[in-house]
């Protein structure tokens, strides 16, 4: 395995129902080398997304870290502040979720929303950051970047929504992206189209890229490493020819007869 670039230590999350404690995410271990793609699978409540967005140090309302720590570039992301937090987010961190124009903010254009990222982030002029915006959307495949750039989100498809908060994502030039359900609202052929961006992407900016997803044939067509959430749990992880092909738990087991794979 590749050098680490995130490690997540004993770590669990948990939320008080009625007065009762749960525990969604149950003392995970986990190691992402760099320069990877790594998907995080598993069925709806499985904690994954939960996982995902501990990285970002974003909670839902109510819940809360019992213990464990998340490793990132020699730091404990749990120990941050959120003004140190929202550093780190968008320039070190990218992330890409389910639905852009719930996300995008509809009274700005596409083309605002990532020279935003630059402005923060960046140390970049306005006409310097004006034209990495139309790079870093040609980048992520949209034709007629300039023009595309002056939309608003609305008026953009759901596969160039996505392929725009692609570029959004990597504007700042970050170490990890992690992308939940990135593809799920999308058709088959749409799917497969942002699958190859990804791995594009992964191969031309070195990147790492945690896919958050229940579907382990999206899994098996671009993941290096899949580690298999069940219950707040991972009960299986490591190389994807390895867990795909020769599965050791039953949960995993369920999920490629599922799947079809």
């Amino acid at each position: 395995m590749r050098e680490p670039l995130i490690e997540i230590k004993d770590f669990a999350v948990g939320v008080m129902d009625n007065s009762i404690e749960k525990v969604i995410v149950k003392w995970v271990d986990l190691t992402v080398p760099g320069n990877c793609i790594y998907a995080l699978v598993g069925g709806s409540g499985s904690g994954k997304t939960t996982l995902g967005l501990s990285m970002l140090k974003l909670f839902t309302p109510g819940l809360y870290v019992k213990k464990g720590e998340i490793i990132f570039g020699g730091r404990n992301l749990l120990e941050l502040s959120e003004r140190d937090m929202q550093k780190i987010r968008g320039k070190e961190i990218g992330a890409v979720f389910q639905d852009p124009l719930d996300t995008f903010n509809p009274v700005f254009t596409i083309g605002d929303q990532i020279e935003e990222v630059l402005r923060t982030h960046t140390d970049l002029e306005e006409t310097k950051r004006q034209k990495e915006v139309i790079e870093l959307l040609s980048l992520s495949g949209i034709e007629d970047a300039k023009r595309i750039s002056s939309y608003y989100p609305h008026q953009l498809s759901g596969g160039m929504r996505q392929r725009a908060m692609i570029a959004q994502a990597i504007a700042a030039k970050p170490k990890l992206i992690i992308a939940d359900e990135p593809t799920s609202n999308l058709d088959v052929t749409l799917q497969a189209r942002i699958l190859e961006l990804f791995k594009d992407l992964r191969a031309k900016l070195n990147l790492t890229i945690i896919i958050i997803t229940h579907d382990l044939g999206l899994a098996r067509d671009i993941a290096d490493y899949i580690a298999v959430m069940k219950e707040g749990k991972i009960v299986e992880a490591g190389e994807a020819s390895a867990v795909l092909e020769s599965p050791e738990h039953e949960y995993s087991k369920e999920l490629i007869r599922a799947s079809g794979i």
